[in-house]
């Protein structure tokens, strides 16, 4: 039989006058983009920040020169240690620098609680605990400045708090123990505690930064590798700590409030409106979680293109990190 002719390839003639020249620029485009493809990012790598670095390295300079100055004219020992009712920095001071403790005394009421002058403590050398070792248990001679007269005071055992506070010991008085360090909950103490708990906590903070560096590394490597899956497992793990916090609020909501102010008995005037209505206040709590994760649901169904997307956005820039 006759063999079927080969269909005519279109040829430029066919095409137009126009087709040849935005065919071979077609072509010429794709192998400049193959060609950039294969460019090694490294070659391209520099610093691109030198003035910031130089800003960086003048504000280091800055720093030191300011806490030199610090050292020499003033007195670091007020981020690390207490104040007495005179105003004296316990352990650094003339006259308490052997008393390192902050301590504060004590009055019983008729019903046989335990009552302080917060705001005046005074300066001990070692926290009183009942034991052969602590000598100082018994009312302190110094509380006489303070309430006037050693026969209203009481002595109590105490606890060591932050290497630096005396308080009452939790398993003997918990509500007294509450009640100085509901007074210690201030911007001024949280400040200092945090800056005199740095040169005490070198060793943990550079094996923090160490553990932190690796981690980091892990973390790019699994977001090359394994992006999406990272991204739907913190989706469902949110979705799943809202529903569980849901279920524990209203498993206890008969008691949970209860169980906050016993605890913190600070909040009581930040709940005070909720009287009466604490198990109730927890249950609507609970339906707001569960919605919020439902509300987390939805959104992953309807944005899971979205999410395949930015995945693999996130792979490819990972790739670059890594070549560069």
């Amino acid at each position: 039989g006759r063999q079927q002719a080969a269909a005519p390839v279109p040829g430029p003639s066919r095409l137009g006058p126009a087709a040849a020249p935005a065919a071979g620029r077609g072509m010429k485009g794709y192998q400049e983009h193959e060609e950039a493809e294969e460019f090694d990012l490294r070659s391209r790598h520099r610093c691109t920040d030198p003035l910031c670095c130089l800003l960086f390295l003048v504000a280091l300079g800055a720093f030191g020169a300011l806490f030199r100055l610090c050292l020499r004219k003033g007195n670091i020992g007020k981020l690390s240690h207490g104040f007495d009712y005179a105003g004296r920095v316990c352990g650094v001071d003339h006259g308490v620098s052997s008393k390192r403790y902050l301590y504060w005394c004590a009055t019983q009421t008729a019903s046989g609680d335990l009552e302080f002058d917060a705001g005046k403590p005074i300066c001990v050398g070692s926290c009183p605990d009942g034991s052969i070792l602590s000598p100082i248990y018994s009312v302190q001679p110094e509380c006489a400045l303070v309430s006037g007269s050693l026969s209203m005071m009481v002595p109590y055992k105490t606890i060591v708090l932050l290497d630096r506070y005396c308080i009452p010991d939790i398993s003997n008085n918990r509500g007294a123990a509450q009640k100085i360090t509901s007074h210690l909950n201030n911007l001024s103490t949280t400040l200092s505690e945090s800056l005199s708990s740095l040169p005490m906590a070198w060793p943990v903070l550079a094996a923090v930064f160490a553990f932190s560096v690796l981690l980091g590394y892990v973390y790019l490597v699994m977001l090359r590798h394994c992006a999406e899956v990272l991204i739907w497992l913190s989706i469902v793990a949110s979705i799943g700590g809202f529903v569980l916090l849901g279920g524990y609020l209203w498993l206890n909501a008969d008691h949970l409030v209860r169980d906050v102010l016993y605890e913190q008995p600070q909040v009581a005037d930040a709940v005070k409106d909720l009287k009466g209505h604490e198990e109730t206040a927890a249950r609507i709590g609970a339906a707001v979680c569960w919605g919020v994760a439902g509300l987390l649901m939805c959104l992953a169904n309807c944005l899971h293109h979205s999410i395949h997307v930015a995945s693999c956005c996130v792979e490819v820039a990972c790739e670059a990190i890594f070549d560069m």
